[in-house]
């Protein structure tokens, strides 16, 4: 084999050597969701080729190129693939995932970090097989992919695995020559991998794959073309991938369209200035907190104030202004808070705003209130079976709060049997479906709103059902949460006893004030009333459900993905349990 040509296919044997290796290597990585799943087998379903470089634009001179620029120091790509990769499961089930590829003499010396497997050929060469999401020019590639000639989708099937579809938003513009340092990668995202080209347009890789409409490209596409909400970048651009046997079942309408049919791979948007996501900034905000001392009188005068909030009273406390010295310390994070619920409330105006089956607003039902204490049993359940299988590898206090949590189950039955004897109003719609802090872009002075591909976990068909839009507000009042948490265990770790007391008050009072601002700016917004219960007991029983069923949902991810944070949401149970058991059943 040649070393200075490229590959014209994918070795077989490279391709064995793969299948043999990944079931080691993806666990490893941020990306996969299958940590707690024994895998069985891996299978390379497709390597979708990418365009080289040299076949797109000259690179640049040496002169132009960063030191940084070669990531995986490998400056000229012999081949790159994309890899969509089959995993099955000892439990039967079964996922999709997408895998960048490059492929680069041995002798370069690549960085080991990013090496997939090191492999002979049988003319005794050696080569690396690296991720390639590390690499400038992958992702030069896939710009220039998604950027280029469109091919019609809707009156055919696409006749190739991979197909590129433009939304009106798409204006074909040159791209110029190729530089790495126009490209800002950002690898690690949970279920995909970004880069920003230029600042002008950001490319996402999906990692999880499933068949189906994709909600983050379907939802992007609806306020880019349908219902313009400047709060969220413009979808321009999209790759998707159709298994070769589905082009024939479209055609004989056992598959009703093509994109029913086919696997979202990436998509482009466009790009917004803005100063990091909201979860940074937060952290950012809180860290400058801890030069503040507090005065005795005040730490004093909070210890007989409730350490929780119940969902009743945090409505209550959103009509009020915060006494000092909160009013003072908080005033300007509170205000952008009352904005970032109001453009919350405007996004769920909008998607509510379509008479389009898919979009159309439909009546919360008994049924609906069925499903989702079904759901928030069923999630409370399978997290503290979790919980329980892994209690001896937790630290002694955490074990004793999640011991404490445990012995609390007989409460969160009574306190979801409540929701039976009072059945709610309202809408559902579709909403945003994983919505937190790191989903939010700080600018200036506003915020912009991202992927909308809900809750990677669960089934797609279930990521785009239409639900109420206070389980968007919860996922929010959650992260506040999470935010003040995350703060306090950093800040507490060393730290006099005297500061950790007064941490502990300001982080709290940030996190309650927080929500109540975030509720008033949400609340207050022109006709969201009409999406909501029309009873204000009956939002905050809806509310606290929607809590729950979020609290539940990250103890059992942090268990299986980053258990040094498995406090945080034991607290936020213990906190739930606390404040709302007793009043739902007094008020039931």
């Amino acid at each position: 084999m040649n070393m200075s040509e490229p590959w014209p296919t994918f070795p077989l044997d490279l391709r064995n050597a793969l299948e043999n290796r990944l079931p080691e290597y993806l666990p490893r990585q941020r990306w996969f969701g299958g940590k707690a799943r024994q895998i069985r087998h891996v299978h390379v379903a497709e390597l979708l080729p990418l365009p080289r470089l040299d076949q797109i634009a000259p690179e640049p001179s040496e002169s132009r190129r960063s030191p940084e620029s070669a990531t995986i120091g490998l400056s000229k790509p012999l081949a790159c693939w994309l890899a969509i990769v089959v995993v099955d499961y000892a439990d039967s089930g079964r996922e999709g995932y997408t895998l960048p590829l490059t492929v680069c003499p041995a002798e370069l010396d690549n960085d080991s970090r990013y090496r997939i497997l090191r492999w002979t050929s049988p003319n005794q060469c050696g080569w690396d097989i690296l991720e390639a999401t590390y690499w400038e020019p992958f992702w030069w590639a896939l710009i220039c992919l998604l950027a280029g000639h469109s091919r019609p989708t809707a009156s055919a099937p696409p006749s190739e695995p991979g197909f590129v579809v433009h939304t009106s938003a798409f204006s074909p513009t040159p791209l110029g020559r190729f530089d790495p340092q126009d490209i800002r990668i950002f690898p690690g995202e949970q279920s995909q991998s970004l880069a920003v080209f230029r600042d002008r347009f950001v490319v996402k890789l999906f990692r999880r794959l499933e068949e189906g409409i994709s909600p983050d490209w379907e939802i992007t596409c609806f306020l880019t073309e349908q219902r313009r909400f400047p709060h969220v970048p413009a979808a321009l651009a999209a790759w998707f991938y159709m298994r070769p046997d589905a082009s024939k079942a479209i055609a004989e309408n056992a598959i009703p369209s093509t994109f029913e049919a086919a696997v979202l791979l990436a998509m482009m948007t466009t790009f917004q200035a803005n100063r990091g996501n909201a979860w940074q900034c937060m952290l950012d905000e809180l860290q400058s907190y801890r030069r503040i001392s507090l005065p005795d009188e005040v730490i004093a005068d909070s210890q007989t104030a409730p350490s929780n909030l119940s969902c009743a009273n945090l409505l209550a406390l959103a009509q009020e202004t915060p006494p000092p010295p909160w009013g003072q310390i908080f005033a300007s994070h509170l205000a952008r808070t009352a904005l970032l619920g109001q453009r919350t409330a405007e996004l769920h105006l909008a998607l509510a705003e379509s008479s389009q089956p898919t979009f159309c607003p439909e009546p919360w039902t008994p049924a609906d209130q069925e499903a989702l204490i079904a759901d928030c049993l069923h999630q409370l359940q399978s997290s503290f079976s979790l919980l329980r299988s892994k209690l001896t590898q937790l630290a002694p206090d955490v074990r004793a709060l999640a011991e404490a949590v445990l012995d609390k189950e007989g409460e969160w039955l009574l306190l979801l049997a409540t929701l039976h004897r009072s059945p709610c109003d309202g809408v559902k719609i579709r909403i945003h479906g994983d919505y937190h802090l790191g989903q939010v872009l700080c600018t200036e002075d506003d915020f912009i709103l991202l992927d909308f591909e809900g809750e990677p976990a669960r089934p797609l068909a279930e990521r785009r059902r239409k639900q109420s839009p206070l389980r968007d507000v919860a996922g929010m009042l959650r992260s506040f949460h999470y935010a003040a948490s995350a703060a306090l265990l950093a800040a507490s770790r060393d730290c006099p006893e005297r500061q950790k007391v007064s941490l502990r008050l300001l982080f709290q009072k940030w996190y309650l004030w927080s929500a109540a601002a975030f509720m008033r700016g949400y609340l207050q917004t022109p006709h969201i009333r009409q999406l909501l219960p029309t009873s204000a007991d009956n939002l905050a029983r809806l509310l606290s459900a929607f809590l729950t069923q979020k609290a539940a949902y990250e103890l059992a991810y942090e268990l299986n993905h980053r258990p040094d944070w498995v406090e945080i949401p034991l607290r936020g149970l213990s906190d739930l349990v606390a404040s709302e058991a007793n009043r739902w059943a007094k008020s039931g």
